[in-house]
């Protein structure tokens, strides 16, 4: 009788088991699909309707992201990006107390989106702290005047792609910059270029 009981508890738990597994992958497939799907918010670097896409959590005042666009980028974008096989989707985030950082972001998505991205992109990737300046300020207001559209946009306060951002990757219960999810995997940290290709092409 005991054994009996023993192995009726035995497959309640392994039932237990799968169910809590199966639900897990619906949840972390859900998540994926999200993820996948074109914001208004994302930063494509590349052709959009590429075959393949690296999705970057990222964040300008990350040290090791600066690093991937310093020493893997050039040759991803010379053999993956320009050759159209792959795009880099970027994904801003920064902390949410953090108004200067979310202005910035604000800034950089509407600048992606109505003006010239590039030049903005470089001056944070290597000079970050810049967005506490007063001369940053004055650059925003300077778009805002440029350009209608633009202005509008940055003066969106409600900051809701960014934040957007900020909630899938913290679903992603990811524990820092830069995170890539390539193919359904979420790599957390720097990873060289031989890596990259690697999840890239698994």
């Amino acid at each position: 009788m005991m054994r009996q009981k023993l192995i009726i508890a035995g497959v309640a738990l392994l039932a237990v088991f799968v169910v809590y597994i199966y639900l897990g992958n619906k949840a972390k497939d859900k998540l994926m699909t999200e993820i996948s799907k074109p914001q208004f918010s994302d930063i494509v670097l590349g052709n959009i309707d590429a075959d393949q896409s690296v999705i970057l959590y990222f964040d300008y005042n990350c040290a090791f992201c600066r690093k991937f666009f310093q020493d893997v980028f050039p040759k991803f974008k010379e053999k993956y990006i320009k050759t159209g096989k792959a795009n880099l989707v970027l994904k801003l985030v920064c902390g949410l107390t953090d108004k200067m950082a979310l202005r910035a972001n604000q800034t950089v998505i509407c600048i992606n989106n109505y003006g010239e991205f590039e030049k903005l992109h470089q001056l944070l990737l290597y000079e970050s702290r810049v967005i506490y300046t007063s001369e940053f300020n004055q650059l925003i207001e300077e778009y805002i005047v440029a350009n209608e559209s633009l202005g509008e946009c940055i003066l969106d306060e409600n900051y809701s792609g960014i934040i957007h951002n900020i909630y899938q990757f913290q679903e992603l219960k990811s524990k820092g910059t830069p995170t890539f999810v390539i193919n359904g995997m979420v790599i957390e940290g720097f990873i060289s270029y031989e890596e990259l290709i690697k999840k890239l092409n698994n």
